[in-house]
């Protein structure tokens, strides 16, 4: 028999489902909501993902009629957005400055995962380090690239006002014409545009420093986010996929970008949109980063860097600044209306099948039985992926404090089951001591965030000993009252592909020094064996016209072989040079710093008492240093001979030698009141081939280009500061113990795995 009290119950539910597929519909059905998305800059492919998810219908799939406003120098996407003039906007990671000063901003999703901006000057002006730019003219603008060159002036020590500052007029002749020295601009812009107009340039870059921020990213105000968080998600989700279909289908891009205003009469080039999409391709790295994808570590890390320069007081936190999709509860209605249908069948089933309700619970029990089945199967199954993929699982009780781990975490890290750590200070002692304040760092911004999860990457000791590269994705669970009461995760092994990325670095860095060699051989060949070379042609040309006198042939054959010597010399400074630069042929050894230099100074003894020197030494703190024997010797000889060289005529020399440990490194200082140097007008040029700033004395100026060279090739450097007519002082700096030699315990107990 039907319950009549079921089917009336069972009649409302139905009444009400309809009621609310219907109002579900009707909102579907609505008219598309405006929406004004203003960009950073003028049309071109760097906005290529917003024209594609405007044309392919991606805005109009998520209920939005997006309107597109193009960029200029006059219109500050920030301003227009803070302004009401737009919606969301374009622009880079100077939006955290804007944050700093307190401004509603809220970052939406991070396109590009590089910072584009680059310094940029031409060839001939030589300038390749920071440094080079002091009173120098740099053409930035505020809100692009000013605040990141600022910083970087600021991080490496740098005098901020020791650079001119000129606002940017966006015209690459200011820099051709020589108005100024430097410039900001994007590495997938400018650079291809004054390459092509034939002139040579040389880039600065951020990442050289070790600085790198966003780039490009999609913001809004607090005021959209409160009241239509919707909206943004869904403008979020429709760019995103425009990114991937532009990134995928490039021609068909560039052909309507070709089509907008203003690209003709900008001089926009098919090859140029070529060019500006591969530099785009590497900026948002779409193979390696889910596109939008926001990281709140990495926004910490720039904060620091804020902090540490003052830009940003200290406590300051990022709380409310990046927008978390998490929390929207977009799907609610749909699940709403999925329970009440299953509901509803279950009713239904219920009152139809009323009279075979035996039948029903063997059927249930039977589907039950095969779940059980069907679970088990899964979790070996699961475990079987876990242990292919290499992963392992994690959690921490943060009211016990017990962290639990699974049989895979341990053979991933090489740990018998009696190794693996069961509280805090277990796993602090197996974190590398150089990331142990910045996964401290991460795990505070985490708890106090409004995020649920998170990722971050640093190094764990492995049960041999070895420190090994891991990626941590985290995710807090929190109670009613929105307490942290658990956390877990997994870990991934990642020491290898960290190990190819250290290695490809250390290839490129090798290269580019490699590359900078033979360029400056180059010159020297050009430069040092040009003369000689056309005086021989002349001589020989001379001497073929025959019927000249007697005194004349020797005249002309003591010229030969005037030339043929000067060739000879310098093929023999690159000889040395050559010699200098095969650091891989030797190899360090640990050696006695007051018995290498005792046997320096015994082979040039004639020469130290001829020029009545004085020597003292005092290695006291620092006895030995890891370095090859072959190029210590070569050193020191260098800067004795050079000291006794260039000694004054008023006073007797004095030559002092100390070392002593400092931050990782062993500096031996070595210091001369000899002529000494004015650094204002020779500045680098010290370190150069054929420098000499001393006419009168002798000298090919090869000695302290090799010396640089020597300690470079094991990753060492040198310093000079010297004052004429009072001295000169070197500082080298010799590489000390290998960072994992160093014993380190931590006793932050607030420390997040």
């Amino acid at each position: 028999m039907i319950n009549f009290t079921h089917l009336h119950w069972l009649t409302r539910v139905f009444i009400g489902l309809v009621l609310i597929v219907c109002v579900n519909n009707r909102l579907n059905a609505a008219e598309p909501k405006d929406i004004r998305l203003q960009l950073k800059w003028h049309h071109q492919f760097q906005f290529a993902g917003y024209y594609a998810a405007q044309i392919k219908g991606f805005y109009k799939k998520e209920g939005l009629d997006v309107k597109i406003i193009e960029g200029n120098a006059h219109r500050n996407p920030l301003t227009e957005v803070l302004k009401g003039n737009a919606d969301f906007g374009v622009t880079g990671a100077d939006i955290l400055d804007a944050r700093v000063q307190n401004k509603p901003v809220v970052v939406t999703s991070v396109i590009f995962q590089h910072t584009p901006y680059v310094i940029i000057s031409l060839e001939q002006s030589k300038i390749s380090t920071l440094s080079d730019l002091v009173d120098k003219k740099v053409m930035a603008a505020e809100g692009q690239g000013e605040l990141l060159i600022r910083a970087l002036m600021m991080r490496e020590g740098i005098p901020v006002d020791r650079i001119k500052f000129v606002q940017h007029t966006w015209n690459n002749n200011d820099l051709i014409s020589g108005k100024v020295n430097a410039m900001s601009g994007y590495i997938s812009y400018e650079p291809f545009l004054i390459k092509k107009e034939g002139y040579k340039i040389r880039l600065i870059k951020p990442t050289d420093y070790g600085l790198d921020f966003y780039g490009d990213l999609i913001f809004t105000t607090r005021r959209q986010i409160a009241s239509d968080p919707r909206t943004v998600q869904a403008f979020n989700r429709a760019s995103v996929e425009g990114w991937k279909y532009a990134l995928e289908h490039e021609d068909e891009l560039i052909d309507y970008i070709l089509t907008l205003p203003g690209i003709e009469k900008r001089g926009i080039s098919r090859e140029s949109l070529k060019y500006e999409a591969a530099e785009i391709r590497k900026l948002i790295m779409p193979s390696l980063v889910e596109i939008g994808h926001i990281n709140p570590d990495r926004w910490q890390q720039m904060l620091n860097v804020y902090q540490q320069l003052k830009i940003a007081p200290k406590g300051f936190t990022l709380d409310g600044f990046l927008f978390n999709p998490n929390s929207l509860k977009e799907e609610a209605s749909d699940i709403m209306i999925g329970f009440i249908v299953i509901i509803l069948i279950l009713a239904l089933g219920s009152l139809v099948w009323n009279r075979q309700l035996k039948q029903q619970v063997d059927l249930k029990a039977l589907e039950l039985r095969r779940e059980i089945e069907q679970r088990s199967q899964t979790e070996e199954r699961l475990k079987f992926t876990l242990a292919a993929a290499n992963l392992g699982l994690w959690q921490w009780d943060l009211q016990t404090s017990e962290i639990l781990f699974n049989e895979q975490w341990a053979t991933m890290l090489d740990y018998d089951k009696d190794q693996v750590p069961h509280s805090i200070p277990e796993w602090r002692a197996i974190v590398h001591p150089d990331d142990i304040e910045r996964t401290s760092q991460s795990a505070e911004a985490l708890l106090n965030s409004n995020y649920s999860s998170d990722e971050i990457t640093y190094r764990v000791k492995d049960g041999k000993g070895n420190w090994r590269w891991i990626m941590s994705l985290r995710k807090v669970n929190r109670d009613e009252n929105n307490k942290p009461v658990r956390i877990t995760g997994i870990h991934f092994d990642i020491d290898q592909l960290k190990k190819t990325e250290v290695e490809l670095k250390e290839l490129t860095k090798e290269l580019m020094k490699k590359n900078s060699e033979l360029e400056k051989f180059a010159y020297i060949i050009s430069h040092n064996l040009r003369a000689p070379v056309v005086n021989l042609k002349s001589l020989t040309d001379l001497y073929a016209e025959g019927d000249l006198p007697e005194e004349m042939m020797q005249e002309l054959f003591s010229k030969i072989k005037e030339c043929v010597q000067i060739l000879g010399d310098t093929l023999n400074d690159l000889v040395e040079i050559v010699s200098s630069k095969l650091g891989e042929e030797v190899k360090k050894e640990k050696l006695n710093l007051e018995t290498e230099l005792t046997e320096v100074m015994r082979s040039i003894e004639s020469q130290i008492q001829n020029a009545n020197a004085l020597i003292e030494y005092d290695f006291s703190e620092a006895t030995y240093i890891n370095f090859p024997k072959r190029y210590l010797q070569s050193i020191l000889l260098n800067l004795l001979t050079n000291a006794i060289k260039y000694r004054s005529p008023d006073r007797r020399l004095h030559i002092r030698v100390k070392a002593f440990p400092h931050k990782g490194f062993i500096i031996v200082k070595f210091s001369d009141n000899g002529m000494g140097m004015d650094k204002n007008k020779i500045k680098d040029k010290i370190f150069g081939l054929y420098q000499r700033f001393h006419p009168g004395t002798e000298g090919r100026g090869l000695g302290l280009y090799i010396v640089k060279s020597q300690l470079e090739s094991f990753d060492g450097r040198i310093s000079v500061e010297s004052v004429p007519n009072e001295g000169t002082t070197f500082k080298l700096y010799f590489h000390d113990a290998p960072s994992n030699e160093v014993n380190y315990i931590n006793t932050d107990s607030k420390l997040i795995i």
